[in-house]
């Protein structure tokens, strides 16, 4: 309990609380409705950034941290892209591939730390497709359609890609290579 308690861990969950301002702003679909619903993405973005700061700068990283941080962002970014699928044309194929990439890695994660005893964390090319996927929601949330095909793309790509490095890291470790 003492760990949940740590300044990041409380920022983490604070992303939850985020959610519903976002949803509510991106139910709106009106200019203002869209300026506060990326105002509210801006602002857990920022909090999951200081998280991981403050966990390693005061040296506050925990197994709690560790577990906690991913399955809210995957969470948050589950909901935000249902919402997008639902009230702003995303792609139902891309909702798919991106919800279930992220449920894959927190089975698989969950899977590996309890049988190996080993906490899976990101490498860059996932760093890189959360960006893209953070751009993606900017996009949709603004309506700018020509950047929305090409993104889509990066996207798909992206998390083909980051899905396969991420099984190849896990077997690595699992065999310790």
């Amino acid at each position: 309990m003492r760990e949940f308690l740590l300044p990041p861990n409380i920022l983490t969950v604070f992303r939850l609380i985020l959610l519903g301002p976002v949803i509510y702003y991106m139910s709106l679909d009106t200019l203002r409705g869209n300026i506060w619903c990326l105002f509210w993405i801006s602002a857990g973005m920022a909090s999951d950034m200081m998280d991981g700061h403050l966990a390693r700068k005061y040296g506050m990283i925990t197994d709690t941290g560790k577990i906690l941080d991913p399955l809210i962002d995957k969470s948050t970014v589950a909901v935000v892209v249902l919402c997008l699928e639902a009230w702003r044309d995303l792609p139902l194929w891309l909702t798919v591939m991106i919800v279930g990439r992220d449920i894959a890695i927190l089975l698989g994660s969950f899977f590996v730390m309890n049988r190996y005893q080993v906490i899976c964390q990101s490498n860059w090319l996932g760093k890189l497709t959360v960006f893209v996927i953070g751009a993606l929601i900017f996009i949709h949330v603004l309506g700018w359609d020509p950047l929305k095909t090409p993104l889509q793309v990066a996207t798909a790509a992206l998390l083909v890609a980051s899905t396969v490095t991420y099984g190849l890291n896990v077997k690595l470790k699992r065999y310790g290579a």
